[in-house]
């Protein structure tokens, strides 16, 4: 006897089963053509911003299931001197000058050649480069050129031309005079 409720109940499952999955929601049932996921998606809203309406500051766009991304530029994007590095400079770099050279490779900015009286920026360059500045990292460029220059160089930036070069501190240029 239990054998003959079970059937008829499995048929009623599998009809209901049949039934739920065929059967469309009342607000897409007018939609002829279009399948369930379009008709939804044509009726959301622009996800990103409205046509002539800029983003809001800090306004995020969704990029995935599950990922979103900021709107705007990024700070490094804006000046390539706040890009984060982490380099290991290769053997044949072997003076100062050849690794601050290396690090702005691909910066768009070149190192501004020193003027031949000035011998301490001459002398920085030309010094061979010490071991422990072989590896960078992660740090800003600007923070980079500035640990390769020591604590008695500054760095001078032409963004004009998109040059970087160093001039030495007052207090340790005093010191060169005495």
């Amino acid at each position: 006897m239990a054998i003959r409720l079970r059937r008829p109940l499995a048929v009623f499952l599998m009809c209901a089963f049949i039934i739920g999955c065929a059967a469309r929601p009342d607000g897409l049932a007018g939609k002829a053509g279009q399948g369930v996921a379009d008709a939804a998606l044509a009726d959301a809203g622009p996800t990103v911003y409205q046509v002539g309406k800029l983003p809001d500051p800090g306004q995020t766009v969704q990029t995935g299931r599950y990922s979103y991304v900021a709107v705007g530029t990024q700070a490094a994007q804006v000046d390539p001197l706040l890009a984060v590095i982490d380099v290991r400079l290769p053997t044949d770099v072997t003076t100062v000058e050849d690794a601050v050279n290396y690090l702005l490779r691909r910066s768009g900015f070149n190192l501004l050649p020193p003027d031949p009286g000035d011998q301490p920026v001459n002398y920085l360059l030309s010094q061979p480069l010490p071991e422990v500045h072989r590896h960078l990292g992660p740090i800003s460029l600007r923070e980079a050129l500035l640990t390769l220059g020591g604590k008695a160089f500054l760095v001078n930036v032409d963004y004009v031309y998109r040059k970087v070069g160093y001039h030495v501190l007052p207090a340790y240029a005093e010191g060169q005079r005495s």
